[in-house]
């Protein structure tokens, strides 16, 4: 049988719209495809970036537990000193009017570190009180357990000299001066008077060449510190040489500057893990979701392929077959006319 027109030119359309179907859902298989490993990349960078927090995260809480235990077994104190300072603990009637041992009251930088140890020396133990009284009943208190001796700053008592205008004139026409020792460092305002009596009076340089030349100009008129250790005495003494972090204060300083920090650092690494482990979840869901997409689409592909293929085969094969009966019909038509003429021949 004859095929119509018609018939091929339908098969042809199905065989187009099978083709740009085909093509749309390859361009969406290659789309999954690369937001799939994209989501990959992004699962691994947060897997990696989690690993990192969490290893911070580890350390900064280790650290802090131990240094936590120091503090609070008040390791790098005299015994005099633990004894009072674990009684106002256990004992909050005892420790009214105690505030604390001077190290505990203080704030300094990991700059100025060094510098105000060698000032302070053994004084980061002094332990500060409200008033006279309070000071003295903690002096009872040791002397009956025979716990030995401790220095006490009554708030009340105190004296917090500071250096004359002249000499902080002087110190700030001075190269390589940084300020007063008790400038550097962070307290409440209440303590002003304990802090100044023990670094009011203490010029902190950045080395000890310019704190030499100063001093030396100066005839020695103020004690002076460097930022790595050295002293220089009114009495002309100097002292320096090697001088290691938290060594003069038994840690107590940094102590006092580390926990706040380390509680802020974990606070924060502890957030940001659970955000990342959010990300994470959020990646693995995307990807297996995008997995089990392509997965489908991979199959549409193998399904419009395979039809296109039949329609792309049927459609030659339809145009082949007109084309052969258009050629039988074209020779048919050249025979009869060859019989046509044989017959109109022998007429005549």
């Amino acid at each position: 049988s004859e095929i119509a027109v018609s018939e091929i030119v339908e098969a042809e359309k199905e065989r187009d719209a099978t083709e740009a179907k085909f093509e749309d859902v390859k361009q969406i298989f290659k789309n999954k495809s690369e937001a799939l490993e994209t989501a990959k990349q992004n699962e691994a960078k947060a897997v990696q970036k989690g690993a990192e927090i969490s290893a911070k995260l580890q350390s900064d809480a280790a650290r802090l537990k131990a240094i936590k235990e120091m503090e609070d077994d008040y390791e790098g104190y005299a015994f005099s000193v633990k004894k009072v300072l674990s009684l106002c603990k256990s004992n909050p009637d005892f420790g009214k009017g105690i505030c604390g041992a001077v190290a505990q009251i203080i704030k300094v930088s990991a700059e100025y570190e060094v510098a105000v140890e060698v000032a302070l020396a053994q004084s980061y133990q002094n332990i500060v009180t409200e008033t006279e009284e309070d000071a003295k009943k903690a002096i009872e208190y040791l002397k009956k357990g025979r716990f030995g001796r401790a220095t006490f700053l009554p708030l009340t008592a105190v004296n917090g000299r500071r250096f004359e205008k002249d000499t902080v004139d002087i110190l700030e026409a001075a190269a390589g001066y940084i300020g007063i020792a008790s400038d550097i460092v962070d307290f409440d305002d209440k303590y002003k008077k304990a802090v100044d009596s023990l670094l009011g009076r203490v010029a902190v340089f950045d080395n000890l060449d310019n704190a030499l030349r100063c001093a030396s100009k100066n005839k020695y008129a103020f004690m002076c510190v460097t930022l790595e250790g050295d002293i220089l005495r009114t009495s002309g003494a100097i002292t320096g040489g090697s001088q290691e972090k938290g060594k003069s204060s038994a840690g107590t300083l940094s102590r006092t500057r580390e926990i706040p920090a380390l509680e802020k650092s974990v606070n924060i690494n502890q957030k940001l893990l659970k955000e990342t482990n959010d990300s994470i979840d959020n990646y693995r869901a995307s990807v297996k979701s995008l997995e089990a997409e392509r997965e489908k689409l991979s199959g549409e592909v193998r399904f419009l392929e395979v039809n296109l293929s039949q329609w792309a085969a049927k459609c030659v094969a339809m145009r082949e077959k007109q084309a052969g009966e258009t050629a039988r019909r074209g020779k048919l038509v050249e025979e009869l006319k060859l019989q046509v003429n044989s017959m109109l021949a022998a007429r005549r």
